[in-house]
């Protein structure tokens, strides 16, 4: 199956997040497009050089456009940053939007604009766990920057979790996910797998990856999925390939989601020759 590659190098910020937009599935983009966007310019960072001269065009360019599954891919390229710029374009293009197109506003009530920030910190509190605490910590505070007090969203949705309550929870969406494919992933570790049993089951997926209060499973994977791919973990972006299918979408949608991100990816300098495609691990699902 081939894989056609979306030329992205050369293209203007505004111009790379309108062709972004329009490879990101069509019943997934409005509400998912700008959280992937986010997690992929941190990740790409990590493991390539050009990174920050072309995520720093993200910040100096006047001529912007938003992401909704975005974000994901910019922290993971390492430009925190820009986290505060999608969050103003976002509000920006949805003006525009509604004055030029007649559409329906997200963005419109100070409510909406809390959804949005509790949205956005919440893909960064994912994020976290697949990327490190340092590339997340800039966005936040990029994000707060550029927020109203007024539609800052000041919520502390984990002070009350229970740990037993979070381990059988993290155990369980991770056996959902993995499946068949769980124990023996864990019986790599070897002499360490209780340690890290404990992280991924108890921490990684029990407070984070397996918190539903306000992105849904589909959605977390939006951010999970562009981490790692942007790291170029071959193993890990195929599990959660088969994760994403695992959660019934499509195998089209999943090629498109990856085309995404590529995108993204490409334009911060990776090489993403060779990467996983979902097609290769469709006989696991």
């Amino acid at each position: 199956m081939s894989n056609p590659q979306v030329q992205t190098a050369a293209l203007t910020p505004t111009e790379l997040f309108e062709q972004v937009e329009g490879l990101f599935p069509e019943d997934l983009r409005r509400d998912c497009w700008y959280l992937a966007a986010a997690v992929e310019c941190q990740a790409a960072h990590q493991t390539h050089t050009a990174v920050p001269n072309r995520c720093a065009r993200l910040t100096s360019a006047a001529d912007r456009t938003f992401g909704g599954n975005q974000a994901s891919s910019l922290v993971a390229t390492s430009k925190s940053s820009f986290i505060g710029d999608l969050y103003k374009h976002l509000l920006e293009n949805d003006a525009r939007n509604a004055a030029t197109s007649g559409v329906e506003q997200q963005f419109r009530t100070s409510d909406q604009r809390k959804r949005l920030s509790r949205r956005l910190r919440e893909c960064l509190m994912k994020e976290f766990t697949l990327v490190g605490i340092p590339l997340v910590l800039g966005a936040v505070s990029a994000l707060a920057a550029v927020e109203k007090a007024e539609d800052a969203d000041a919520t502390f949705t984990r002070s009350q979790v229970d740990p037993k309550v979070a381990s059988a929870r993290g155990t369980a969406h991770l056996e959902s996910l993995y499946k068949e494919n769980l124990q023996p992933i864990f019986d790599t570790w070897g002499a360490h797998t209780h340690e890290f049993q404990w992280l991924e089951k108890d921490i990684i997926y029990g407070r984070f990856l397996s918190d539903f209060s306000v992105l849904n499973p589909i959605e977390t994977q939006m951010v999970a999925l562009p981490a790692i791919m942007c790291q170029g973990a071959r193993g890990a972006t195929g599990w959660h390939l088969r994760a994403t299918r695992r959660l019934d979408v499509s195998v089209e949608n999943v090629e498109a989601i990856q085309r995404a991100v590529e995108a993204v990816a490409r334009w911060a300098g990776r090489d993403v020759e060779g990467w996983i495609r979902v097609y290769e691990i469709e006989d696991e699902v």
